[in-house]
Protein backbone atom coordinates (compact mmCIF):
# COMPACT_ATOMS: atom_id res chain seq x y z
CA UNK A 1 0.00 0.00 0.00
CA UNK A 2 0.95 3.63 -0.47
CA UNK A 3 -0.13 6.51 1.77
CA UNK A 4 -0.11 10.28 1.11
CA UNK A 5 -0.90 13.35 3.25
CA UNK A 6 -3.39 15.99 2.15
CA UNK A 7 -2.66 18.96 4.42
CA UNK A 8 -4.77 21.80 5.71
CA UNK A 9 -3.93 24.48 8.26
CA UNK A 10 -6.08 24.44 11.40
CA UNK A 11 -4.68 27.71 12.74
CA UNK A 12 -5.88 29.65 9.68
CA UNK A 13 -9.45 28.40 9.48
CA UNK A 14 -8.68 25.20 7.60
CA UNK A 15 -6.80 26.64 4.62
CA UNK A 16 -6.12 23.89 2.08
CA UNK A 17 -2.41 23.38 1.40
CA UNK A 18 -2.55 20.35 -0.90
CA UNK A 19 -0.58 17.10 -0.98
CA UNK A 20 2.71 17.04 0.94
CA UNK A 21 5.79 16.37 -1.22
CA UNK A 22 8.16 15.69 1.68
CA UNK A 23 9.99 19.03 1.84
CA UNK A 24 9.72 22.32 3.71
CA UNK A 25 10.63 25.93 2.93
CA UNK A 26 11.15 29.12 4.92
CA UNK A 27 9.58 32.49 4.13
CA UNK A 28 10.17 35.56 6.33
CA UNK A 29 11.07 33.35 9.29
CA UNK A 30 8.04 31.06 9.00
CA UNK A 31 8.41 27.41 7.95
CA UNK A 32 5.86 25.89 5.58
CA UNK A 33 5.38 22.47 3.96
CA UNK A 34 5.98 22.14 0.21
CA UNK A 35 2.83 20.83 -1.41
CA UNK A 36 1.39 20.07 -4.83
CA UNK A 37 -2.11 19.79 -6.26
CA UNK A 38 -1.67 16.32 -7.78
CA UNK A 39 -1.93 13.27 -5.54
CA UNK A 40 0.37 11.39 -7.93
CA UNK A 41 3.20 13.90 -7.27
CA UNK A 42 2.89 13.64 -3.46
CA UNK A 43 5.40 11.84 -1.26
CA UNK A 44 4.35 8.21 -0.82
CA UNK A 45 4.69 6.48 2.56
CA UNK A 46 4.87 2.70 2.92
CA UNK A 47 2.68 2.46 6.03
CA UNK A 48 -0.06 4.36 7.81
CA UNK A 49 2.20 4.69 10.85
CA UNK A 50 4.97 6.35 8.78
CA UNK A 51 2.44 8.81 7.36
CA UNK A 52 1.24 9.69 10.87
CA UNK A 53 4.82 10.14 12.09
CA UNK A 54 5.52 12.45 9.12
CA UNK A 55 2.57 14.66 10.14
CA UNK A 56 3.76 14.66 13.75
CA UNK A 57 7.27 15.68 12.68
CA UNK A 58 5.91 18.34 10.35
CA UNK A 59 3.87 19.88 13.18
CA UNK A 60 7.01 20.13 15.35
CA UNK A 61 8.84 22.10 12.64
CA UNK A 62 6.29 24.26 10.80
CA UNK A 63 5.02 27.61 12.04
CA UNK A 64 1.32 26.74 11.65
CA UNK A 65 -0.18 23.49 12.85
CA UNK A 66 -1.36 21.07 10.17
CA UNK A 67 -4.16 18.58 10.09
CA UNK A 68 -4.53 16.14 7.26
CA UNK A 69 -6.53 13.52 5.52
CA UNK A 70 -4.42 10.45 4.85
CA UNK A 71 -5.17 8.73 1.55
CA UNK A 72 -4.14 5.17 0.70
CA UNK A 73 -3.86 3.07 -2.44
CA UNK A 74 -3.67 -0.71 -2.40
CA UNK A 75 -1.21 -2.39 -4.75
CA UNK A 76 -4.11 -3.92 -6.69
CA UNK A 77 -5.94 -0.60 -7.07
CA UNK A 78 -4.94 2.50 -9.02
CA UNK A 79 -7.15 4.91 -7.05
CA UNK A 80 -6.33 6.68 -3.78
CA UNK A 81 -9.05 6.62 -1.11
CA UNK A 82 -9.20 8.33 2.31
CA UNK A 83 -8.35 6.16 5.30
CA UNK A 84 -11.15 5.50 7.73
CA UNK A 85 -9.36 6.66 10.89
Amino acid sequence: MEYVLHLYDISKGGSDYGYYIGKKYSHQGDIFPCTCSSIEDAKKYTSLNRAKLALESLNKITTYKMECTIYFRAASNNKFEPTRE
